[in-house]
């Protein structure tokens, strides 16, 4: 194959891709509401005929654990559509830096955009706007589905960016099985060292970029390690400080938790070591550490959840639609 033929335009990555994924998971997500009105609606009939509040909670739970397993299936489904939309080509330093900092400006926009608009009521905005698309006003469903759309477009952008940087990974000859077992901590810390480390031979580029601007300054990136350093901890200091909500402890454990994973690495082994372990003993230590902290993570959420759920049939005439919150259910 022509190399001219492996070039991908940045839109592929940026928008092509994560439209897709957005497009899909917003139909997964309507039609998941939909589903779980259509439930909640059910069981306040059944109430209101006299059945018991308690086998009605009950049921409400095995119902709850059956569409969070089909929910859990639609993610994996669109995780994997997103990974046939993206351009498979392995990436070089500078197409990979091209790439993650597109995603990245779109990613800080959004959520300057939302932090912005969280003084002007924004998250009582979404509530209402959901509220009443619930209601089935056409135009606060149009309203709901364009919003809908966008911040699925954005969690895309970051589904993409981890699939780009698997295939940094892979042109750093990394083994998959190590990226796989790395996501979602040690595979950043993998794009981080594919992002900030240049490589020893300088590879063509898998992607073309029309402005000029840009490919200024992504040509200013990639010119040194301490540019390019620099760069990415202004992108993960602005995601955590923009946070609509504050800075969150998962925001700031995480992208701390990246940061040290690369730059301890670096201090102590230099450039050309940890460029030549990055394959090997570098990504190993990585998914051990990785598959450490998301199992701390799910036994969390898992002892949470059941203890929700104890609480849930304990109290069944709490309500179970958040949608409508002063619906009680009554033994």
């Amino acid at each position: 194959m022509p190399k001219s033929e492996l070039k991908n335009k940045l839109s592929a990555w940026t928008w092509k891709a994560p439209a897709k994924f957005a497009a899909l998971t917003t139909v997964f997500y309507i039609v998941f509401l939909a589903v779980r009105i259509l439930i909640t609606n059910f069981a306040t009939y059944l109430v209101k005929s006299g059945a018991p509040g308690r086998w009605i909670a009950y049921g409400m739970m095995a119902i709850s654990l059956l569409m969070i397993a089909l929910l859990i299936f639609a993610i994996f489904f669109a995780l994997v559509k997103a990974v046939h939309w993206s351009p498979e080509h392995p990436l070089d330093r500078h197409s990979f830096v091209a790439v993650d900092t597109g995603l990245s400006i779109i990613q800080i926009v959004f959520i300057a955009l939302t932090f912005i608009l969280t003084f002007f009521g924004y998250k009582q905005m979404v509530t209402y706007v959901t509220f009443m698309a619930i209601q089935f006003d056409p135009i606060y469903i149009a309203l709901f589905v364009l919003m809908t759309f966008a911040m699925s477009y954005v969690s895309g952008t970051i589904v993409v960016d981890f699939i780009a940087m698997f295939r940094r990974g892979r042109a750093m000859g990394v083994k998959k099985w190590k990226m796989i077992l790395g996501i979602p901590f040690g595979l950043s810390a993998i794009g981080a060292t594919g992002y900030i480390l240049p490589e020893e031979k300088k590879a063509e580029s898998a992607v073309s970029l029309k402005s000029n601007w840009f490919k200024s300054f992504i040509n200013w990136i990639v010119k040194t390690p301490l540019n390019a350093s620099a760069v990415l901890i202004v992108w993960g200091a602005a995601a955590v400080l923009l946070n609509s909500s504050g800075p969150s402890f998962f925001g700031i454990f995480s992208t701390a938790l990246v940061l040290v994973l690369f730059f301890v690495p670096w201090a102590v082994w230099g450039t050309k070591k940890l460029r030549g372990n990055a394959a090997g003993i570098y990504a190993t230590i990585l998914a051990i550490i990785n598959i450490a902290v998301v199992l701390y993570f799910l036994i969390g959420f898992a002892i949470g959840f059941w203890n929700a759920l104890n609480v849930r049939a304990a109290n069944p005439q709490l309500p179970t639609n958040p949608a409508a919150p002063t619906q009680i259910i009554r033994d």
